[in-house]
């Protein structure tokens, strides 16, 4: 006789999960205390790094809600371990969390794929096929110095940066999930989340009192430690002569954040569509209005751009038209209010939109730019010649594109470009065509949230290199991979 083990309750948290999670803020509170006491020893992060990985390999879907839940306010808490540390050998290890779990759990995912405890039977995925040949595509670039002869820590660092989140899908794909572990991930996204919509009203209102802690925090030299250039938590911008503050909250840097909260409007904007009762309304709405007016506080245009399409986007799948206007309707008192407030008049309004602006201008010459040197390389300059480690390597020698699909294409050629953009368009078709499958609300939520966030990226893309936050976009493509399959979770759901 074969018995079957009952489940567990949907409204109840696993044990499991209950002490895996207090053994790792155990563990970094015994770090974080050590570090205070002048205990600087390589153990204590080894320890800590060894206790998640363990964790994560004994129940790797625990570890796949630790990411999502650590990755808002993972680089504060790096700084805050730099700051009590004293040094940077023990950061760089910290550092390379993201790298060691995602390790982890794909090592895990393949183990059970070879080894199978019981029969579960995976559709092979054109977007799969897709995402092996471009990672494979990298893995042969990390053999090609290029014509500017870069060395090989330049190209595995391009090939960290170009494609290995990607790995994170697959991790996702060959999770063994049931529907409560969905809803875990999505709400394991928002404490942080709403720190991260805290910290950056703060930094708008008062920006010169925020510089003054991030940098007694040791800001600059957090970030020198990683290779890139030092720069104030709170940066400004001016704009018809008003200088607005540049929100980067626990992201440190207000293009992260600005791509940080791409992801985030759509996941916030799936929870409001989605959301039946009044109460739930209430308080996925002023999720949703938080994280717009984070977005906001970053003054990045591009990310502005993307938020309309997001919106919209999610709106027409989810048949909320109602809900949409309700939206516009409380951002545009509240846009006034703060124009009002801040001394802002239409002058301030019609250069952010005035073609002939500077920044703008600056985007259409690297456009040109960066079409005249594919032209004359059309096989590619190499991995790490471009973007943020091109910059970091090779200086004035790095090619500045603005423009991820184009980044891609001046490294790799044009086919790398065209391969990703059909990859993130074919992961947006799947997790509509999902959403449309499923009735449970959680499950309709992250695909619809999913597929909302990558058009944000997809228009994102365009004026920024928006995917090299390397530790948002494994979160990503790791909800991603799981959202793509989502459907066959309906039937556990459905008996729940």
């Amino acid at each position: 006789m074969i018995f079957q083990p009952a489940l567990p309750s949907p409204r109840r948290l696993s044990p499991r999960l209950v002490l895996v999670g207090g053994g790792v803020i155990a563990a970094s509170l015994l770090v974080l205390i050590s570090s205070v006491g002048g205990l600087n020893t390589l153990l204590l992060p080894l320890g800590l790094m060894m206790l998640t990985g363990l964790a994560a390999w004994r129940w790797p879907v625990a570890g796949a809600v630790f990411f999502v839940a650590f990755t808002p306010v993972n680089r504060f808490l790096l700084l805050v371990f730099f700051h009590f540390a004293g040094g940077g050998t023990l950061t760089r290890f910290g550092l390379l969390w993201k790298e060691g779990l995602l390790a982890v759990l794909l090592i895990r995912v393949l183990t059970d794929l070879l080894f199978p405890s019981q029969t579960r039977v995976r559709r092979l995925r054109y977007l799969d096929l897709l995402l092996l040949v471009f990672i494979l595509m990298n893995v042969v670039y990390l053999v090609y110095p290029g014509p500017q002869e870069t060395d090989l820590f330049t190209r595995i660092q391009g090939f960290r940066t170009d494609s290995s989140f990607l790995l994170a899908y697959f991790v996702g794909r060959g999770l063994h999930l049931e529907r409560r572990h969905v809803r875990w991930l999505l709400v394991a996204l928002i404490p942080g989340s709403l720190c991260v919509g805290a910290v950056a009203v703060w930094q708008f209102l008062a920006p010169h009192q925020a510089n003054l802690v991030f940098s007694q925090l040791g800001l600059q030299d957090f970030i020198t430690l990683q290779g890139a250039a030092a720069a104030d938590a709170i940066r400004s911008r001016g704009i018809g002569g008003l200088d607005l503050p540049r929100a980067s909250s626990l992201q440190l840097g207000d293009l992260a954040l600005a791509f940080f909260q791409v992801v985030l409007v759509g996941v916030a904007a799936a929870l409001f569509y989605e959301s039946r009762s009044l109460r739930r309304r209430g308080w996925t709405g002023a999720f949703l209005l938080l994280m717009i007016v984070t977005l906001l506080f970053t003054v990045t245009r591009s990310a502005v751009i993307a938020l309309g399409p997001i919106l919209v986007f999610a709106a027409i799948f989810a048949r909320s038209a109602v809900k949409l206007l309700t939206v516009v309707a409380v951002m545009a008192a509240a846009g006034l209010a703060a124009f009002t407030w801040y001394g802002a008049d239409a002058t301030m309004l019609q250069k952010l939109i005035d073609p002939s602006e500077g920044s703008t201008q600056s985007h259409l010459v690297l456009f040109d730019r960066s079409i005249d040197t594919i032209a004359s390389e059309p096989l590619g300059h190499g991995l790490g010649t471009a973007g943020e480690i091109g910059h970091r390597q090779l200086g004035d020698r790095a090619i500045n594109n603005e423009n991820w699909y184009l980044q891609l294409a001046s490294e790799m050629g044009p086919l790398a470009a065209l391969l990703y953009l059909g990859a993130v368009v074919l992961m947006v078709m799947q997790c509509v065509g999902q959403y449309r499958q499923v009735k449970d609300p959680w499950l309709r939520t992250l695909a619809l949230g999913v597929a909302s966030g990558g058009v944000g990226f997809l228009v994102e893309g365009n004026f920024l290199h928006a995917w090299d936050n390397t530790v948002l976009s494994m979160m990503f493509w790791l909800l991603a991979g799981i959202a793509v399959g989502v459907s066959r979770l309906e039937p556990e759901a459905r008996a729940a």
